[in-house]
């Protein structure tokens, strides 16, 4: 029966096949433009590390439709987006791996690490202040008397880590100048 095709019957196949191809192309090149757009679009919003930009990268390959691609970039954008920071402070969009590096690099480049300092104190000033709102909230002097010893034993060692605050924070700001 395929024998008794006529020459326009074969053109006519031919040329459906074509727009078959065409359509499948237009498609693909749909999804491509889908995945490049949302991915320069999440690289430019955002300062990624090297290992977000490549999650960014893998999520966005595995997409099958310009729809999947959006509910990626939405995805990415709910957990990336710092909603604290207003309109003028976009520029400050950071993942916390970049954050990460960021204070990583800033550690080498001024030989210590800052914050990882003042975190260190900041937890010994929780503890200190922690205890005497405990000491507050406790009405028996009896079970007070001992935390109150405790307190002022701590004390010094609290004046220390809030000296060291002050004194980190000086210096970077000195540093700057």
């Amino acid at each position: 029966m395929e024998d008794n095709i006529t020459s326009e019957q074969q053109i006519i196949k031919d040329l459906e096949a074509k727009v078959f191809n065409l359509e499948l192309d237009k498609t693909n090149l749909l999804l491509a433009n889908a995945k490049l757009g949302y991915s320069t679009r999440l690289l430019s919003e955002f300062h990624l590390s090297q290992d977000d930009k490549t999650r960014v990268a893998n999520s966005v390959d595995l997409a099958e439709n310009a729809n999947d691609v959006k509910k990626i970039y939405d995805e990415f954008f709910k957990m990336l987006n710092n909603s604290k920071l207003g309109d003028e402070s976009a520029d400050f969009q950071m993942s916390e791996d970049f954050k990460s590096n960021v204070r990583a690099y800033a550690a080498v480049a001024i030989g210590y690490d800052p914050v990882t300092e003042i975190a260190k104190n900041i937890a010994t000033l929780t503890d200190y202040f922690n205890l005497e709102n405990k000491i507050g909230n406790t009405p028996n002097a009896g079970v007070r008397q001992p935390m109150v010893d405790k307190l002022m034993e701590k004390r010094p060692l609290t004046t220390e880590a809030l000296d060291n605050i002050v004194d980190i924070i000086t210096k970077f700001n000195t540093e700057d100048s």
